[in-house]
């Protein structure tokens, strides 16, 4: 919930990067967040982050992120659907 996109993106990309079912489970309670609180400009930063670290084949998105919707926290499975969602992924 920080003001300067800058340190969302790069808070972003460490925790996507790390290619783990509970960094991605804090970007996803990170994009539930945002979405109650209605920050978009925050939430499109995070997916401006998942989207090219999938398409460069860097980071397996999907897979992180239906171990999301199995694993983690109501919160976390609600970010989950946010980026499935905004990605276009096939659940």
């Amino acid at each position: 919930m920080w003001p300067d996109a800058a340190v969302v993106e790069d808070a972003a990309t460490l925790l996507v990067t790390e290619q783990s079912p509970e960094s991605m489970a804090l970007v996803c309670v990170a994009l539930a967040s945002q979405n109650a609180l209605g920050d978009w400009e925050a939430q499109e930063t995070i997916l401006w982050v998942l989207s090219p670290a999938w398409k460069s084949g860097q980071v397996d998105v999907p897979s992180l992120l239906r171990a999301v919707q199995h694993t983690c926290t109501e919160h976390a499975r609600t970010g989950a659907q946010i980026a499935i969602d905004w990605l276009k992924i096939d659940a």
